[in-house]
């Protein structure tokens, strides 16, 4: 079906109504509505005037209620400013006898507080050093508790030494010292004279009795001498005249030297006293002045045979471990590597120690013989 065609919309009712009325009256009635329009659209969006109003009559009543506040903030202040001059005139009038008062009274609390401070440091210095002095006693307990055993096994080891002298002086015949011997004084040989007075013959000894002559010139050894001892008074003590006494002491007796040793540091002191007097005398000597000991070309052939010999050692040293550690290996067996290692070291430590020997040897022997030939 086909679409209906609504028809199209002409001017005609528009003239018709126009041509009918009149312009005047749509024109006044036009501008009827438009003013409505208007006036609607004030009384909805524009709130100025309402706004204005407001604002007026609030300023309005401002203004009428500042008057009075202003008014009655004013005499409050005059009220204020008026007792605070009465109160001055009073402070004023009682100035002196307070003041004069609190100032004697601060005073006294000052005093007051600086005892009480000075009771409370004296307090305070007492209870420091009455716990120092329980710290001091404390420590000292503890190491009264330490130093006991060690005090008592002092005295034991004391006694023991002492029982030790004791026994050494009563039994002289054991003592190390019996070979020292002293010449005694006029003083010794009146006290043997009086020990030998009081003594029986038969248990004096030959040497004592000797030594107690005036033309006794020899020497007495220490086990005669001590025979003295306990024949003498009892203020009188054994130390205090041997003392007196010149001792006499025994001769070192030098042990004989080796042959060898002996015959080794004569060849020593002759090849030293020949270099010496090779060295004075070289410079006047036609032959030996040419020689080349003193050339650096000499000198670099013995640092050359030197190192020769060093290289020589290592090698050696290195092919006995490998003959430990991989020839008996191949020879004997599979081993283990730590066995293996171990022999190693044990073969390169035999030839190590054999080959420093000769190379010792040889260093130092070839110098002698040239020398001793040259001496020769």
């Amino acid at each position: 079906m086909a679409a209906r065609r609504l028809p199209r919309p002409t001017a005609a009712p528009v003239y018709h109504y126009i041509t009918t009325v009149g312009v005047g009256v749509v024109l006044t009635d036009m501008l009827e509505k438009l003013r409505n329009c208007i006036e609607v659209w004030s009384r909805l969006f524009d709130h100025k005037p309402f706004i204005q109003a407001e604002l007026n009559s609030f300023v309005q009543e401002f203004e009428d209620n500042r008057k009075d506040r202003e008014i009655v903030n004013l005499l409050d202040v005059l009220n204020t400013e008026c007792e605070i001059n009465n109160q001055l005139d009073a402070i004023s009038n009682f100035q002196g006898t307070i003041l004069h008062s609190l100032d004697e009274k601060i005073n006294n609390c000052v005093k007051q507080t600086d005892e009480l401070l000075k009771c409370d440091k004296v307090e305070s210095e007492k209870s420091i050093l009455e716990i120092r002095r329980k710290q001091r006693a404390s420590s000292w307990e503890t190491y009264k508790e330490g130093i006991e055993p060690k005090f008592i096994q002092f005295e034991d080891e004391f006694k023991k030494e002492l029982e030790q002298i004791k026994k050494f002086y009563e039994n002289p015949n054991q003592s190390d010292y019996d070979v020292i011997k002293f010449k005694p004084t006029e003083e010794v040989r009146k006290y043997l004279r009086t020990a030998c007075s009081c003594t029986s013959e038969v248990d004096i000894p030959d040497k004592i009795a000797d030594a107690a002559k005036n033309d006794f010139q020899d020497a007495i050894e220490l086990d005669e001498f001590l025979w003295l001892r306990p024949r003498l008074p009892k203020n009188i003590f054994i130390h205090n005249l041997i003392e007196q006494c010149e001792m006499i002491l025994p001769e070192v007796k030098i042990p004989p030297r080796n042959p060898e040793l002996e015959k080794r540091i004569q060849k020593l002191k002759a090849l030293e006293e020949a270099r010496q007097y090779r060295a004075m005398t070289k410079n006047v000597d036609s032959v030996r002045v040419r020689h080349p000991e003193d050339s650096i070309a000499f000198q670099l052939k013995e640092m050359n045979r030197q190192l020769i010999g060093v290289l020589q050692v290592l090698i050696s040293v290195g092919t006995g471990f490998v003959f430990g550690f991989i020839g008996l290996n191949w020879a004997i067996g599979p081993l283990d590597a730590g066995f293996r290692l171990l022999l190693g070291l044990f073969c390169a430590a035999i030839i190590g120690v054999a080959e420093i020997y000769f190379f010792v040897k040889k260093l130092n022997d070839p110098i002698l013989e040239d020398s001793t030939k040259k001496s020769n």
